[in-house]
């Protein structure tokens, strides 16, 4: 089952239900916050930007139920995809805030074991994650298209790669199906990581994911104009809880 399915039939029956109260578009982020007062947040993931048009101009999502917008999620344009996920997570908010903590990667690090000379594959380029251990006894070796960081042994590293860490913008930009393909039949430990992460546990029983690592959203207007105001990572982390679930 591919990973579009997974998370459209766990929350369809959810978004059927809940209004769309509004939809925040920022250059980073994307953000949408429902009539309940949930929100969730997903890259603006930008794949070719051919014209000033983002999304169908016939189509608004907002003060409607969510059905139509989750749809999205299997949509071949990845910023379409991106609205679908921040739904997503919105609906899922609630559930995510209850979740434990790990908001100095502590947790990710111990599943890593980074400190025991691991083989680490890398993709999407996380700075603070890298400079940990690249400062450890373990070696690292990292693609991200948006940065054109590349290794032509990526793939033939993956096969004696002891952790993968995936970023969740491989959801948006279809990737994730394929590469968990590769790494389904072997050992490797896959963590899911990022703030577009959806904290479901259906991740970890379908795709043999060891851990899923994401943000999940606790101070609403911090994040709503972290977004409007085109910022990152670092700002909008501090309105948000960072959040784990791990098969362990």
């Amino acid at each position: 089952m591919m990973v579009e399915d997974t998370l459209f039939q766990e929350f369809k029956d959810k978004a059927v239900k809940e209004v769309i109260e509004l939809v925040y578009i920022g250059v980073g982020y994307t953000a949408l916050l429902l009539e309940s007062g949930s929100i969730g947040i997903a890259y603006s993931y930008f794949d070719s930007k051919k014209g000033c048009s983002l999304l169908d101009m016939e189509v608004d999502y907002e003060k409607k139920t969510g059905e139509k917008l989750l749809e999205k999620i299997y949509s071949n344009i990845p910023f379409e995809r991106t609205v679908a996920l921040a739904l997503i997570n919105a609906l899922n908010n609630e559930f995510a805030l209850k979740l434990e903590v790990d908001r100095d990667n502590s947790k990710l690090f111990e599943l890593l074991d980074i400190y025991s000379s691991k083989k680490i594959a890398m993709v999407g380029f996380f700075a603070p994650i890298v400079n940990k251990i690249s400062a450890s006894n373990s070696e690292i070796k990292i693609i991200d298209e948006s940065r054109e960081i590349e290794d032509k042994d990526f793939f033939n590293y993956l096969n004696i790669a002891d952790s993968l860490i995936l970023t969740s913008t491989s959801i948006l930009n279809g990737s994730f199906n394929s590469i968990i393909e590769k790494v389904k039949d072997s050992k490797v430990k896959v963590i899911l990581i990022g703030p577009s992460t959806p904290m479901v546990k259906k991740l970890i029983d379908n795709y043999g994911i060891s851990m899923l690592a994401g943000s999940a959203p606790r101070e609403g207007e911090g994040v709503l104009k972290a977004v409007r105001h085109g910022k990152g990572t670092p700002i909008i982390g501090k309105y948000c809880k960072k959040v784990y679930m791990s098969k362990y």
